[in-house]
């Protein structure tokens, strides 16, 4: 993960002990351009990870790993591409240390059971306006079938992210958090969070893109030595 904190059932006593931020938070305006060549437009689409209808600003009704008392609030739910299973999102504060955070929550089902693994992240709030990965992963722990799921967070004017990989694009689903839901999570400002799965073996280097209202931003994910063998 990339500026975010892992946080598990046990972690939640030692919030404050375990942050791990990666690289600048940088604010509004501070956002540097992206950098070296954007991702070419060229290539196949893949299966693209849909939204879904869910009770959007509603109380997750399983157990998320959150501090007590802190407001959360679902903030979209999607379709994985490839995998045809479901993820939903949900969102809370959190003060780690002197700073404050949002903790964001995918939650992965099993049967009929929401919430059987949810591998919960914090970056710090405001959430950055930038494109952003906080998770890159197979999702294994008490759930099957998913492929390699990637999450984020993104500009609340964000209307599209789109994964580039070896020759395909594959779309990801877009969820806004505007003023009244980042409310709701206690965020301190509006902000968007995407996701999208690929094959794993299929995404050794994704550029990720991100488009809207303002200007574009990327960002890239890098080779993984367990997916990725050198040669």
């Amino acid at each position: 993960m990339s500026g975010a904190t892992a946080l598990t059932g046990k972690a939640i006593a030692a919030l404050a002990a375990v942050l791990l931020v990666a690289g600048c938070d940088l604010g509004d305006e501070g956002d540097p351009p992206a950098t070296g060549p954007g991702p070419s437009e060229d290539g196949r689409s893949a299966a693209a990870t849909t939204k879904t209808r869910c009770e959007v600003g509603g109380r997750p009704d399983y157990y998320v790993p959150k501090p007590d008392g802190s407001p959360v609030a679902i903030i979209g739910c999607a379709r994985l591409g490839l995998s045809m299973k479901p993820v939903e999102f949900s969102a809370n504060s959190a003060r780690i240390g002197r700073k404050e955070h949002v903790c964001l929550n995918p939650a992965y089902r099993r049967g009929r059971n929401r919430g059987s693994y949810i591998p919960a992240a914090c970056v710090p709030d405001p959430v950055p306006r930038r494109i952003r990965v906080v998770g890159d992963e197979v999702p294994s722990q008490g759930v099957r079938g998913y492929r390699l799921v990637i999450w984020g967070t993104a500009a609340p004017s964000t209307r599209r992210v789109v994964a580039h990989h070896e020759g395909e694009r594959s779309e990801a689903a877009v969820f806004p958090v505007r003023r009244p839901l980042a409310r709701a999570t206690g965020a301190a400002r509006p902000f968007s969070v995407f996701v999208v799965e690929l094959d794993p073996q299929a995404a050794c280097s994704v550029r990720l893109r991100a488009a809207g209202t303002s200007a574009s931003s990327t960002t890239q994910i890098g080779l993984r030595p367990r997916l990725c063998p050198s040669d």
